[in-house]
C-alpha cells in the first residue's frame, strides 16, 4: 500500500480532474463476465494450462484491469496533453483486447480499433458494450489502412504496442499510410514499441544486445533464451518462420519513421512520454539524472545529436506533429 502510494504521488504523473471525471468503473458482475469473455476468447488456446500458471494469473489480471489502470495512470494525461482526446478522430492501430480502448473512448474520443486478432476483437467489442461506449472495430493488417479509410482523415493515429510485431515491411508501409491518413497539425504516436537502440531486450528475449542481431542471427540465437516457447528456435531455412519471429516482437528504431516518411521531422516536432513524467515528477527526474540509463543515452545521443532523446529511451513512447 505505501509502495503504491509513493509510486502514485512520486513517480506517476498527475491526473487533471477533467480526466478523472470521465474514468468508468465495472460492476463486479460486470467484471466477471469480462473475465469469462477473456477466457473464452483471447486464452481461450491455452486457458487451462496457462492461466492455472503464477504468469498466466498475472496476465489475465493484466487484462482485466492492469492495462486500463496502467493507461489511465500515464499514457492518457501524456496524450491528452498533447492534444486534448475530447471529440477528437483517433484510429487506434492494435487495439488488442480493449483496455487502451476504453481509456481513450471514455475521454470522449470518436474512435476506430483495428487489430489482426479475431479473438482479442470479440473481447474488445465485449468491453466497450460493458463500459457503455461506442466504438467502431475492424479486423485488418495495419498495411491496409489508407485503403480502408481513404474517406476519412484523423486527428491522432496510435500504434499501440503494434509495430513490433510486424515485419520490416509491414511497418514501412503502415507508417506511410498513416502519416497519409493524418490531417495537417495531426499527431502520430507510438506506444509500447521496443527501441532496438536499447542494450537489452526485455520484451521478447530477456536477452542482452539481442535487438542489436540482424533478423537471421536472432531467430537463430532465440535458443539461448530462457524464456519458454520463444526459445525453442526459429529455422532460417522456413519461409513462414521469419513472420513467425516477427511476430513476437523486434525492436524498432527511428530509422524506419526516416524511409517510411520523407518529410518527418525528428526532433522539435516530437513529444516524449518520459519528458512528460519527469517534468512533473521530480524525483523520477532525479532518479533518471544519476542512473546508469542516462549515461547510456548521453553516449548514444553523442552519435546523432539531430534526433530527439526520445529515440534514446528503452521503450518508444512518442508522438509526433505533422
Amino acid at each position: 500500500m505505501i509502495k503504491s502510494i509513493i509510486r502514485e504521488t512520486l513517480l506517476l504523473p498527475k491526473i487533471p480532474q477533467h480526466l478523472k471525471n470521465r474514468q468508468r468503473v465495472l460492476s463486479s458482475a460486470d467484471k466477471d463476465k469480462l473475465e469469462h469473455s477473456l477466457r473464452e476468447n483471447f486464452f481461450s488456446k491455452n486457458k487451462d494450462s496457462y492461466l492455472n500458471s503464477s504468469i498466466g494469473s498475472k496476465d489475465l489480471n493484466d487484462h482485466l484491469t492492469g492495462r486500463l489502470e496502467a493507461d489511465r495512470s500515464s499514457v492518457i494525461p501524456w496524450l491528452d496533453s498533447v492534444m486534448r482526446l475530447d471529440a477528437k478522430r483517433i484510429l487506434e492501430i492494435g487495439c488488442g483486447t480493449g483496455a487502451s480502448t476504453i481509456a481513450l473512448a471514455e475521454q470522449g474520443a470518436n474512435l476506430i480499433g483495428i487489430d489482426v486478432d479475431s479473438l482479442a476483437i470479440r473481447d474488445a467489442k465485449t468491453r466497450c458494450k460493458l463500459y457503455d461506449l461506442n466504438v467502431e472495430f475492424h479486423l485488418c493488417n495495419a498495411v491496409d489502412i489508407e485503403l480502408l479509410f481513404s474517406h476519412k482523415q484523423f486527428d491522432m493515429i496510435i500504434f499501440y504496442a503494434s509495430l513490433e510485431h510486424m515485419t520490416y515491411h509491414e511497418r514501412i508501409a503502415s507508417l506511410s499510410s498513416a502519416w497519409n491518413l493524418l490531417g495537417s497539425g495531426g499527431v502520430l504516436a507510438i506506444i509500447e514499441t521496443p527501441n532496438r537502440l536499447w542494450y537489452f531486450d526485455s520484451h521478447t528475449s530477456n536477452l542482452p544486445f539481442f535487438h542489436w542481431l540482424p533478423d537471421e542471427l536472432a531467430m537463430e540465437y532465440s535458443k539461448m533464451s530462457s524464456r519458454e516457447s520463444f526459445n525453442k528456435g526459429f529455422s532460417t531455412q522456413a519461409s513462414d518462420d521469419y513472420t513467425k519471429f516477427m511476430r513476437w516482437g523486434r525492436g524498432m528504431s527511428y530509422h524506419e519513421l526516416e524511409l517510411a516518411i520523407s518529410d518527418i521531422e525528428l526532433k522539435e516536432s516530437i513529444n516524449c512520454l518520459a519528458d512528460f513524467i519527469r517534468n512533473q515528477r521530480f524525483l523520477s527526474w532525479l532518479k533518471w539524472r544519476i542512473s546508469k540509463i542516462h549515461s547510456y543515452q548521453t553516449i548514444l545521443n553523442k552519435q546523432n545529436p539531430a534526433i530527439s532523446h526520445a529515440f534514446l529511451e528503452s521503450y518508444l513512447n512518442l508522438t509526433i506533429k505533422k
